[in-house]
């Protein structure tokens, strides 16, 4: 089932304060106002949706904006820019190092990855979620090794390949979503 999305969510505005969630309990999180969705399937599931705020960063400042967050989260980073194997891996580095702030890593509006090298995130106990760009097309051998606090995995189409034990040790994944191809 596709959910529905933000029209034209890569624009600046988007980006800059607010991404829209999908759930499809309305437990999620109490408190907060809840916009109820009819989907018009044969079981009649209701999505809710759920506006929170993001935090915008580069390939370039994202140790910066991840070190200045205070303690807790889980915090929506939306990252943009071109991005290497090795800021990736800089990227990963930093947010083990900062353990006690919870990260959902946005990389859909970045440029320039193939492929997530082996290890790259290996024990990031405070990744949450992640949304892989496109043009990944690999996913490599223990990825995301020790990952036990990620819960959601987006991979685009364009992935083809899933290494070994990539997702090992992910205990808390509920969601994955995987493409066609």
């Amino acid at each position: 089932v596709k959910l529905p999305t933000i029209e034209n969510r890569n624009t600046e505005k988007d980006i800059n304060s607010h991404i829209l969630k999908w759930y499809t309990t309305e437990t999620f999180d109490k408190g907060t106002e809840i916009i109820k969705i009819n989907t018009g399937t044969e079981k009649d599931m209701k999505l809710y949706g759920k506006i929170e705020e993001c935090i915008k960063a580069t390939v370039d400042n994202f140790s910066e904006i991840i070190q200045n967050l205070p303690d807790g989260g889980p915090y929506n980073v939306v990252v943009t820019g071109k991005l290497t194997n090795e800021k990736l891996s800089a990227m990963a580095t930093c947010i083990e190092e900062n353990s006690t702030k919870m990260i959902n890593l946005d990389l859909g509006n970045t440029t320039g990855l193939t492929e997530i090298k082996d290890y790259t995130f290996q024990y990031c106990t405070n990744l949450t979620s992640i949304i892989i760009p496109e043009k990944v097309t690999e996913i490599c051998y223990f990825a995301f090794y020790g990952c036990n606090n990620l819960a959601s995995v987006t991979i685009p189409d364009s992935v083809t390949a899933i290494g070994s034990w990539a997702f090992d040790g992910c205990t808390g994944l509920t969601s994955i979503e995987i493409p066609n191809s």
